[in-house]
């Protein structure tokens, strides 16, 4: 009789163990000693039960094209199939007369006059690969399961992090050293509402940053803002729509991803025209009548003009840069410290950042202890889902309670541990800022000036030839307080800020770096 002998791994790391070519020795041997004549040996690798299984259905198909009866001969049952869905292909071409099915270890021969015994046999060995296989995913998915609730990652992590092994050659996941730093700045230069995707990916370049990748590319749009979307760096793993804490360390604080997912989002998004150079004024003025976007253009080749894009018939008017700039340098000369009042201020940051630690101290240790209580709990709902003492819907209902609960915990922990540097350091920039903002500004590029009018200015209008504007808290408080009688003295042009717990202190975040 001709026969058709298959060996069929898994993984191309099975056929590079040599466990096809043990295969097919022990297949050919059977053949021989069987007096069977091979016409085709067919070498598969692929899985049995993912997949359409392609080469599986090329070998049918040349069973089927023999005019004769073929020997299929297979060194075991879980060889040729880990599931019943080929039996009826199979069992229509033995039935037939065309197939006899020949097993090595098992010593199974199934023809067409095969009788019920040796069918269910069969049958038995079947189910007991399909079960095999239905173990090894149980046993994966609670492994699985397990690695998230203990904040492991399942895969590479994503660009800013390295996969490494420790000092007791188990995998961990570290800052990358040459590019953490570059992905966090594209987080907080998007923050700023200033830039579209293009220009970051733009400076991105300038930055040197490439993938970590073999090719080592440049960063394409589409993978910036796959970063951007990435929770991963505020801590947070996405598996299969569910949210699960890390361990590794925070690239970036909860809020500044919030940020960019607003400006992404389009809430605070800056629209302009696109140019080739960078303007101070880009997208940072609207007219005050018909909320039309301001656009700079250069004429005579060196003079920059703010022009309206007026659709709505407003008598909107173009002004030359130089006035709007007139208007800004007039704003930043005025904020000035004394320093009698520079003195006061510090010595009130000092007292309150020594209070404001003792209190941070005690809540990060009575938050860290609810936490670990929420760990033991998440353990031993595992065990008793391993046990199948509560259904999989159960589970997941407690697991995400308890998940969420968790996250929450460690944003609290990570915000009172940057609160103390927060604290000091924002208002440290903020005086620094205040105190020397126009020769800053003066100073600066065209793209650091950007930045200082975004964080100094909140709005910015052109009311026909005018310029007006509106400002930011606390540069609001700092418009000529030199010539204020006393510090800290209440009034609607001049707010009181002289306690550091006030709103006008209290909601600033740390700013982009200059």
């Amino acid at each position: 009789m001709k026969a058709v002998i298959l060996s069929r791994v898994s993984t191309k790391e099975q056929e590079e163990g040599h466990s096809i070519s043990a295969q097919i020795n022990r297949l050919r041997d059977y053949c021989k000693r069987k007096d069977l004549d091979i016409i085709r040996e067919f070498t598969i690798v692929e899985s049995s039960t993912r997949g359409e299984r392609p080469d599986f259905y090329k070998m049918i198909d040349f069973i089927k094209d023999q005019k004769e009866k073929i020997a299929l001969v297979c060194d075991k049952v879980d060889r040729l199939q880990r599931s019943f869905k080929e039996v009826p292909i199979l069992e229509d071409l033995r039935r037939s007369g065309r197939l006899v099915l020949h097993f090595n270890v098992e010593g199974q021969i199934l023809d067409e006059n095969a009788n019920s015994s040796q069918i269910m046999a069969y049958q038995m060995f079947v189910m007991m690969s399909e079960n095999f296989t239905n173990c090894i995913s149980d046993n994966v998915k609670r492994s699985f399961e397990k690695k998230l609730q203990d904040g492991t990652i399942l895969g590479i992590a994503p660009i800013g992090y390295l996969n490494v092994k420790d000092v007791n050659d188990k995998s961990d996941v570290i800052l990358d050293p040459d590019r953490a730093i570059l992905v966090k700045r594209i987080f907080e230069e998007y923050a700023t509402g200033l830039y579209s995707l293009k220009e970051i990916r733009k400076k991105t370049v300038e930055w040197g940053l490439r993938n970590k990748t073999k090719s080592k590319q440049y960063l394409q749009v589409s993978y910036i803002d796959k970063i951007l979307k990435n929770p991963f760096y505020k801590g947070i793993m996405l598996y299969k729509n569910n949210h699960y804490p890390h361990k590794y360390p925070q690239l970036i604080s909860k809020e500044l991803f919030m940020q960019c997912e607003n400006v992404r989002k389009s809430r605070t998004k800056v629209y302009s025209k696109g140019t080739k150079k960078e303007f101070i004024f880009k997208g940072l003025i609207r007219c005050k009548h018909c909320d039309c976007a301001i656009s700079p253009e250069i004429k005579k080749g060196r003079y920059v003009y703010l022009r309206p894009n007026t659709k709505t018939g407003c008598n909107c008017k173009s002004i030359n840069e130089k006035q709007a700039l007139t208007v800004i340098s007039s704003v930043l000369k005025s904020m000035v410290i004394p320093e009698s009042i520079l003195s006061e201020i510090k010595d009130t940051i000092k007292s309150s950042f020594e209070a404001k630690k003792d209190f941070n101290d005690a809540s990060i240790k009575t938050l860290q202890k609810r936490y670990n209580e929420i760990q033991n709990k998440l353990n031993v709902l595992l065990e008793v889902r391993i046990e199948q003492s509560i259904t999989k819907d159960e589970y997941d209902k407690k697991a995400d309670e308890l998940r969420s609960e968790q996250y929450n915990i460690r944003n609290k922990i990570n915000s009172f541990a940057e609160a103390d540097e927060n604290f000091a350091v924002t208002l440290q920039y903020l005086l620094d800022l205040t105190s020397r903002s126009y020769s800053l500004f003066e100073s600066s590029g065209n793209d650091d000036k950007r930045k200082i009018v975004k964080l100094v200015f909140s709005n910015l209008f052109l009311n026909g030839s005018k310029l007006e504007y509106d400002l930011n808290t606390p540069f609001n408080a700092m418009v000529n307080l030199g010539k204020n009688k006393k510090w800290g003295e209440r009034g609607d042009s001049n707010p009181r800020i002289s306690e550091p717990q006030s709103e006008a202190l209290t909601t600033w975040r740390r700013p982009p770096q200059l």
